[in-house]
C-alpha cells in the first residue's frame, strides 16, 4: 500500500525554516514556508558553521554555494586582551569544512535552492487548531492553510510552541553581545578565528574570506540595557585591548552594529505533540558560545525529513524525531551554557581560568570544544 505524502506547513522563514522545507521537498514531501515579514531577511552579521553544520548543508545540496561565499574557520586561538595566546586548536575534519559566512548569504543559498514557489510572505502565524485530519493554521492577514504536519521554526519565542505545546520561558544568561562586520586588520590574528578573554568581557573574530571579518563583543550586563550609540559602547567595553580590535570595530558602520541579550531555552517541555513539532531555537535555543545554534537547526531539518519520508503515521514519526533530537541537543545546550559561564568569568576566577587554559594541552581543549562535531 502506498503511504500518502503529508502536506507540511512550516512557520518561520529563517535558516531553520527554509532548511526544513528544502530537506522535505528533496524527499518528495509537500512543504510550504509561511513567513511573517514581507521579504526573507536574516537578522545579524555572521554565522559560524562547524563541520556538523556543513555536513547538513552538504546533505541539503547547498554546501558549494555557501562555501563559495564563506571564509575558513579551521584554526582558532584563545587570546589574552593584549593579544598573547592562551591556546590554539584546530576544528578541521577530513570530510567537512569549518566556515564563517554572512547570515544573509546563507539564507539566500537556502532560498535559491528551495524556490520562491514554496514561500508565502506576509503570513504571520495567528493560531492553529489540531483536528482529526491534520492542522488548520490561521494567519493574521486572514488567510488559512490545511496541513498534515505543522512545523514551528519561529525562533526562541515561538508562537507555535507557546500556542500548541506549552509555554516555556527562555532564560537570560547574564550577558549581552554586539555584532558587526568590518575590515580585517593586517597580520592579526594568526589564525582563522580567535576569541579574546577579559574579565566579564570577550571579543571574537572570524574571517569571512573577502577581506572582512565577522566580530562580536560580549559583556556581563543587566537584561534590557541599551545605549544611544551601540558601536561606541562596544568599543568602550574592549578599550585598551589589542589595537586590531578597536581598528575593526571603529571601521564598522555604526548603523550596522547590532546588540542582543543572550537567552537560552531550559531543557524541558515538549517539542512535539500529535502533528505539531518545533525545530531550531523554538525547540532547543542555546547560547552562541559553541557556535552550534545554526548547525543544530540544520541537523533538525535533515533529521525531520528523514523521519517523515515514507512514514505511515506522521505523529509517531514526529515523536521519534523529537526523542532523537532531544538526546542530541540537550547536552549541547548545557555545554554552551557552561562555555558562556567560563567565558564571562570575572575577577580572580578569570585569572584562574586563564592559567588553567594556558596549561591545558591543546588536544584536550580541542576535544572539549569540538565534541559536537
Amino acid at each position: 500500500m502506498t503511504v500518502p505524502t503529508p502536506r507540511v506547513a512550516v512557520v518561520g522563514g529563517g535558516i531553520g525554516g527554509l532548511a526544513t522545507a528544502l530537506a522535505l521537498r528533496q524527499r518528495g514531501v509537500e512543504a510550504t514556508v509561511y513567513e511573517r515579514a514581507d521579504a526573507l531577511r536574516e537578522v545579524g552579521a555572521g554565522i559560524v558553521l562547524w563541520p556538523n553544520g556543513t555536513r547538513a548543508l552538504a546533505a541539503l545540496g547547498v554546501l558549494g554555494a555557501v562555501e563559495a561565499r564563506a571564509g575558513r574557520a579551521a584554526s582558532v586561538e584563545i587570546l589574552r586582551p593584549d593579544g598573547r595566546r592562551l591556546v590554539r586548536f584546530s576544528t578541521a575534519r577530513p570530510d567537512a569544512p569549518s566556515l564563517c559566512v554572512r547570515r544573509p548569504d546563507l539564507l539566500a543559498a537556502l532560498a535559491d535552492a528551495l524556490g520562491s514557489d514554496a514561500v508565502r510572505l506576509d503570513h504571520a502565524f495567528a493560531h492553529a487548531e489540531v483536528r482529526p485530519d491534520g492542522v488548520e493554521v490561521s494567519f493574521e492577514n486572514g488567510a488559512s492553510a490545511r496541513a498534515d504536519v505543522l512545523v514551528g521554526a519561529d525562533g526562541l519565542r515561538s508562537r507555535v510552541r507557546d500556542t500548541l505545546l506549552g509555554r516555556v520561558e527562555p532564560r537570560y544568561r547574564g550577558y549581552t553581545v554586539w555584532r558587526g562586520i568590518g575590515p580585517a586588520p593586517s597580520g592579526w590574528p594568526a589564525s582563522d578565528a580567535c576569541e579574546v578573554w577579559g574579565r566579564g568581557r570577550r571579543f571574537g573574530l572570524f574571517r569571512l574570506g573577502d577581506g572582512d571579518v565577522y566580530w562580536y563583543v560580549c559583556a556581563s550586563r543587566p537584561a534590557g540595557e541599551r545605549a544611544a550609540d551601540e558601536r561606541a559602547e562596544a568599543r568602550a567595553v574592549v578599550a585598551g585591548w589589542h589595537a586590531g580590535i578597536d581598528e575593526i570595530i571603529g571601521a564598522t558602520p555604526a548603523s550596522s552594529v547590532t546588540r542582543h541579550d543572550v537567552y537560552d531555552r531550559p531543557a524541558r517541555g515538549r517539542s512535539a505533540a500529535g502533528p505539531v513539532v518545533v525545530v531550531g531555537d523554538a525547540a532547543h535555543g542555546m547560547t552562541p558560545d559553541l557556535g552550534q545554534g545554526g548547525a543544530q537547526a540544520l541537523e533538525d531539518a535533515v533529521g525531520l525529513a528523514r523521519h517523515l519520508d515514507g512514514a505511515a503515521d506522521a505523529p509517531s514519526a514526529l515523536a521519534a524525531f523529537a526523542r532523537e533530537r532531544r538526546a542530541r541537543t540537550t547536552p549541547i545546550v548545557l555545554q554552551s551554557r557552561f562555555a558562556a559561564w567560563v567565558g564571562q568569568l570575572d575577577g580572580a576566577s578569570a585569572s584562574v581560568r586563564d592559567v588553567v587554559t594556558a596549561a591545558t594541552p591543546s588536544r584536550l581543549f580541542q576535544a572539549s570544544f569540538t565534541a559536537a562535531y
